[in-house]
Parts: C-alpha cells; sequence; structure tokens
C-alpha cells in the first residue's frame, strides 16, 4: 500500500506511523491506518536520517540548519522542538538508538565511533570499534553490538563485546546471485535481530566486438 512521497526512514514502535524525510529535508509522519500525515514543524531543521524512540512521539534525527554542519536532534514529532545534544561534525546516516531511548551512537567528525547521551551528558568514544566498522544493531543491555565493515563482499556481520573487544562471526550476508555486485551498501535490522534488509552496488559492463574499421 503506497502511503506517499519521500523517503521512509523508520516505522514507529507501536506500529502506527512512518516517519519520512522529504526531497526539502523536511520531515513528516505518515499513519500506517486511517488517517492523514502531518508535518513535523521543526523549523529550519534539515533532516538527514532519524530513528524512532520509544514513546512513538519524539525522534533522534541528523539534522542541521543553514550554515551549520550536521549534529543529533531530539525531535518532538508533535511539536516540532528540538534539542541538539551532539558536537557538530557527525555522520549523516550512521545513526543508531541504544535500548532503552536514552542515547544514541554514530561516526563523529574525527571518524571514530561515539555515543551521545540525550539529557547532554559527557559522550564517551567506542574504543572496541575500528573506523570502518558500522553499527547495524545494539544488542539488548547495550553491551554489544553486530558490526558489518564497508566495501565488503560478502558482507560478514560480527558481535563485538564493547568492553573487552572480543568478536564474535555471526552471519554473513551476500545476494543470491553475486553477478556485478562489488560491495554490500546499508545494511539495516528489525528490533529483535530476526530480520535484515540491505542495498547493494552492482557494475555490469557489455562486451562489444567492432570490425569494419580499418
Amino acid at each position: 500500500m503506497r502511503l506517499g512521497e519521500g523517503t521512509a526512514r523508520g516505522l514507529s514502535p507501536d506500529g502506527q506511523w512512518v516517519l519520512g524525510v522529504a526531497f526539502d529535508g523536511s520531515a513528516f509522519v505518515l499513519p500506517t491506518g486511517a488517517g492523514e500525515p502531518r508535518p513535523v514543524p521543526a523549523g529550519a531543521l534539515h533532516f538527514h536520517s532519524a530513528a524512532w524512540l520509544p514513546d512513538s512521539r519524539h525522534v533522534v534525527c541528523s539534522a542541521h540548519e543553514a550554515g551549520r554542519r550536521i549534529r543529533l536532534y531530539r525531535v518532538d514529532t508533535l511539536s516540532g522542538e528540538a534539542q541538539a545534544f551532539s558536537p557538530e561534525g557527525i555522520d549523516a546516516f550512521e545513526l543508531r538508538v541504544l535500548p532503552g531511548g536514552r542515547e544514541a551512537s554514530t561516526l563523529g567528525a574525527d571518524l571514530e565511533h561515539w555515543v551521545f547521551p540525550m539529557d547532554g551528558g559527557e559522550p564517551r568514544q567506542l574504543a572496541a570499534l575500528e573506523r570502518n566498522d558500522r553499527v547495524t544493531h545494539w544488542l539488548p543491555g547495550g553491551d554489544a553490538v553486530l558490526v558489518y565493515r564497508v566495501n565488503e563482499l560478502p558482507a560478514r556481520i560480527e558481535k563485538v563485546e564493547l568492553a573487552s573487544g572480543a568478536r564474535t562471526p555471526w552471519r554473513e550476508i551476500q545476494p543470491p546471485d553475486p553477478t556485478g555486485i562489488y560491495r554490500i551498501g546499508r545494511l539495516r535490522m528489525s528490533r529483535d535481530g530476526t530480520a535484515h534488509a540491505y542495498s547493494y552496488y552492482m557494475h555490469l559492463v557489455d562486451l562489444h566486438v567492432i570490425s569494419g574499421l580499418a
């Protein structure tokens, strides 16, 4: 069932709303059942990526204001009230909400992995993760994550224990027909970790024989 225009950024935990971002960077929510779409009245914020919080009303987003770099905001989808809680320069799309919904992780301007508390507390670096790791899922308790690495085929998902740095193979991702595919793109998992979706990059070349040029 078609819901509307734009790019979907997530289904609310109660299953009633889809958060979308329009091509001009504005955000909106679409009902999955009866109801009307409504904009997120967040003023001059230009949205990039976003994730729902457990109350199905607030979201965390990567966004920027005119003349500023991208940072993390906590946004009320009804009132549009937005509070920034990270420095500028963070990655636009590597945003994950930790279990409990009070912290978010992303790549900082230094390309290291950081966790930022939404209440404005001190951030902490995830030293167990490498720069080319991408967090696809936080495990319950927040003491381990599932990661994959960019530019790999197949994509090898590993469980990383954040305290010790220990890595355990978890799953490999590869399309059934790998012809022309040279890397896995973005990988996303369901909240319970039982389902996943991913994009990939493909390059196909046709070979031609040309005669009669001499």
